[in-house]
């Protein structure tokens, strides 16, 4: 796979842990969202039109978790990040294979620190966040093999407004993107020395 990014998008439930007036002194928070995660492989998917694969990779589910902090004046806030997204499976048919093939079972995990800037820090009601990251992506392909570990770059998109002292609400969509070009070249991914699945 020669260069893999996901895109996750997620809705996110924001558990703070802090109270009234803690926004002055900064307050760690847990975080915790499930939503929906759209994958972007382009060789894989080129590699299953070509296989005659129709459908996949597809739209997944994921959920995520933050343990993190906002610093004094709510401007800024830094987190550990974790994630998990889970697709439906596809046939995967490598060239040669008189089988059938196996299934594809595409899951993707996130680790990461993100540090993020709150746009209007003095507004309770509604806080735009932006923020970027940098972390760790594992892909696996098929359940037992075909793992791909890589370092990410992370981008990240957020409105929040307060529900409760200590609950508030959030939408988000988050960006991942692989950081290394390494081909995978497994055995159990390939058949015959021409299967194209040694370019993607």
């Amino acid at each position: 796979m020669k260069r893999f990014a996901i895109p996750l998008l997620l809705a996110a439930l924001v558990c703070v842990a802090a109270g009234p007036g803690a926004a002055d002194q900064g307050k760690f928070f847990l975080r915790a969202g499930g939503g929906a995660s759209l994958p972007y492989l382009t060789n894989l998917t080129n590699e299953l039109e070509f296989q005659g694969t129709k459908g996949a990779p597809r739209l997944g589910y994921t959920f995520a978790v933050s343990l993190g902090r906002t610093f004094p004046a709510n401007q800024w806030a830094a987190e550990v990040h974790f994630s998990a997204a889970f697709y439906p499976e596809f046939d995967y048919i490598p060239v040669g294979d008189t089988t059938g093939g196996f299934p594809g079972r595409l899951q993707h995990y996130d680790y990461g620190v993100i540090l993020r800037r709150n746009l209007l820090p003095n507004n309770q009601r509604f806080q735009p966040w932006i923020g970027a990251g940098i972390g760790a992506g594992v892909t696996n392909l098929i359940t037992g093999g075909g793992r791909f570990i890589a370092p990410e770059a992370i981008a990240v998109a957020r409105i929040e407004t307060a529900i409760t002292d200590y609950i508030n609400l959030a939408a988000e969509a988050t960006y991942y993107a692989g950081l290394q070009t390494k081909p995978y070249q497994k055995p159990f991914l390939e058949n015959i020395s021409t299967d194209v699945i040694q370019d993607s």
